[in-house]
Formats: structure tokens, C-alpha cells, sequence
């Protein structure tokens, strides 16, 4: 990790954050920096992003949270998207990495199969 000594990365914590249908994990620096949201890929969860969160700390608060059921870059690119055409003042820049514009049938299996089986599968 660049310009960090092993011994002073510290893996981030996430609290549980409730939401009206649903608890998730959320990761908040917190700060006066401006903020950043990072969006996990499917089959993960918010600490894909352990070891760049504390990079990103001294410039910004950051913000990851587990997305419902599964997530994905490709879902998290749509998010910030809708929320840019739908919130424009609460976004500033907007950068979108590794989605796609074309669907993949995983994209429609993950969540039936979440609906019919359960989310532990």
C-alpha cells in the first residue's frame, strides 16, 4: 500500500444500518471532506474496498455500504447514474468503472434466485 506501513493500516468497521424493509453494513469515515460512495461487485460486499478506504480517508469521507441481496459495479453504475439524473445537486463528479451497457442473464438469475431460495444462498 503506498505510502502506508503495514502497521498503520487498520481494516474499517462497518455498523449495521437500518433502513424502513431491510439492515445492511454500512462504512462512514465520516470528515468534512467531500464525499465518496463506493459500490460493491456482485458476490461481495463492502469490504472489497478494505484496502483502499484508508487511501481515500485523508481527502474525502467515504462511504460504502452492503447493496441488498447481491450487488454488482454494473448495478452500483445505474445507481449512481439514476441518482445523478434524478439528484443532479447532490452530485458533483460522477465516474463509472467496470459496468456494462449490455445485461448478462446473471443479472436477472441472482435476484430470482435470492426471491426463491432465500438470501443465504
Amino acid at each position: 500500500m503506498p505510502n502506508m506501513s503495514r502497521s498503520e493500516w487498520r481494516f474499517p468497521v462497518a455498523r449495521p444500518f437500518h433502513l424502513p424493509d431491510h439492515t445492511t453494513r454500512l462504512f462512514d469515515s465520516g470528515g468534512d471532506g467531500p464525499p465518496l460512495v463506493l459500490l460493491h461487485a456482485l458476490g461481495l460486499d463492502w469490504r472489497m474496498w478494505s484496502r483502499v478506504i484508508p487511501l481515500l480517508t485523508p481527502h474525502y469521507r467515504v462511504i460504502a455500504y452492503d447493496l441488498r441481496g447481491f450487488g454488482g459495479l454494473s448495478l452500483g453504475g445505474s445507481i449512481a447514474l439514476e441518482l445523478a439524473l434524478r439528484r443532479p445537486d447532490l452530485v458533483t463528479d460522477l465516474t463509472v468503472i467496470a459496468a456494462t451497457a449490455w445485461p448478462s442473464p446473471a443479472f436477472e438469475e441472482r435476484p430470482r434466485a435470492a426471491e426463491t431460495a432465500g438470501m443465504e444462498t
